[in-house]
């Protein structure tokens, strides 16, 4: 306990720059190798010249993102409350809150392992897939994507936890593994063993298996003030309440995203399969433009949680505005790169020439905005630390939420696959305003509330 206060509080010592970059670099690498490993699955599949294989893994996708949600709804609520008791020296409740979530985890994933498994096949249809050769893959793909229920959950719980123990890089080295060991096996049991969308899955499965040993393993060598022991399972002292209360709102922004794909698969799917492979890609290449954000607002997550925690409202906006002013500069530059490279990048994925053409449109018309929604998700990491539940939900929500999905709805009425294309940057710009809106009312609620009850004491 003493070890993880004092990575904090050395980390809290440094130049704002030089603290932000320290805790953000692992947490972009691990972004980045979330990323690649994504692009060998779809890469690899890509390799079997068969287009309506990458419409499956495109369509089946959303599930293993329902594992992502989960361990966001842990790893960030118990991130929170984490660092803030770290900042007030309360080592017993951090053993509470961590034991706390890991057996939620593992709840969550064994309930969603015989879920998905048993109805695989009707899932596949509710997923968009219309076609039987898209529904088999797609069935197949779903049936060993839920194997990895249980470690995927854990995983994505353990890797943002470990980070409001100032201990980035131990979080990266366990998704590295993972991460790793996956697109080492995607061509192995793609094109290998010919198991297509089956041998992606299990690529995916075995890679989670090992990030999640990984993870208990350190916390069971005592290298960290975690407690997975049962025992120490505990809801109380407002520890069930607060982990939800933060924990919700960044789950629900990937529900969210999985609902706003689920819906937009399933309006693609009225043109096509082809045009959901198409815009699959499209999404996949166009998230590179964010990814830098989206680690720095994972990354500066446990920076705000603390200085929330000491009511330090001059060192939290310096942080803000470099991180933010870091990762536009960052995510612009590499928008424009894929924005002008789109034609080579796609052609890596799809065979079919129809498909390519549409990708390539869809590509840069989402690519267009991408920059800002970056900037959205780092707005709506540091809400989500300063604990301001009801300005995180909002902000979480909105642009893969109910802005992104009206939108998608709206533009669908037009009877034309760019429009519905165009409802991507149409929610971003919407959504920054609110996600600034967010921001300044989350600021007057932890920092000039407590500004005004000090002045009166």
């Amino acid at each position: 306990m003493e070890q993880t206060t004092s990575s904090l509080q050395e980390i809290d010592k440094l130049p704002v720059y030089k603290a932000v970059l320290k805790n953000i670099l692992p947490s972009i690498g691990i972004f980045l190798m979330m990323l690649i490993y994504n692009y060998a699955d779809l890469f690899f599949i890509g390799m079997t010249k068969n287009d309506y294989m990458v419409s499956a893994v495109t369509l089946a996708s959303p599930i293993f993102m329902f594992f992502m949600a989960f361990g966001s709804l842990f790893g960030t609520g118990g991130l929170t409350l984490i660092s803030q008791d770290l900042a007030r020296g309360n080592s017993d409740r951090i053993k509470k809150i961590s034991s706390f979530c890991f057996w939620c985890s593992v709840m969550i994933g064994i309930i969603s392992l015989i879920i998905i498994f048993i109805f695989a096949t009707p899932l596949a249809s509710l997923l968009g897939a219309n076609g039987v050769q898209t529904i088999t893959y797609t069935r197949d793909y779903l049936q060993w994507i839920a194997i990895s229920a249980p470690f995927a959950v854990i995983t994505n719980t353990y890797s943002t936890l470990i980070r409001s123990e100032g201990k980035p890089m131990i979080s990266m080295i366990g998704m590295l593994l993972g991460n790793v060991l996956n697109i080492v096996l995607d061509p192995i049991f793609i094109l290998g063993f010919k198991m297509g969308c089956s041998g992606a899955a299990l690529a995916t499965c075995i890679g989670q298996m090992v990030a999640c040993a990984f993870y208990l393993i350190y916390i069971l060598k005592g290298k960290s003030s975690f407690s997975i022991r049962l025992k120490d399972f505990s809801g109380k002292e407002g520890i069930a309440k607060g982990v939800f209360s933060i924990g919700i709102p960044a789950a629900l922004v990937t529900l969210m995203m999985n609902a706003y794909q689920i819906i937009s698969n399933v309006v693609m799917g009225h043109f096509g399969d082809l045009q959901v492979a198409a815009m699959g890609v499209g999404m996949k290449i166009s998230v590179i433009g964010s990814v830098i954000s989206n680690g720095v607002g994972q990354g500066i997550q446990p920076l705000i949680g603390y200085q929330v925690g000491n009511n330090n409202k001059k060192r939290f906006k310096e942080i803000l505005k470099f991180s933010l002013i870091f990762s536009v500069i960052i995510s612009a530059i590499i928008s424009i790169l894929c924005f002008t490279q789109a034609d080579g990048i796609v052609k890596m994925f799809l065979s079919e020439n129809s498909s390519i053409q549409m990708s390539i449109t869809f590509t840069r018309i989402i690519l267009s905005t991408m920059w800002i929604s970056g900037m959205i998700n780092l707005i709506s990491f540091t809400i989500q630390s300063m604990g301001t539940a009801k300005q995180a939900t909002f902000t979480s929500l909105a642009r893969n939420g109910y802005v992104g999905i009206i939108a998608v709805l709206v533009m669908s009425l037009f009877k034309n696959v760019y429009l519905v294309a165009a409802a991507q940057p149409i929610a971003d710009i919407i959504s920054l305003i609110i996600a600034l809106m967010m921001l300044k009312s989350s600021m007057h609620q932890c920092f000039i509330k407590k500004e005004t009850v000090h002045e009166r004491l």
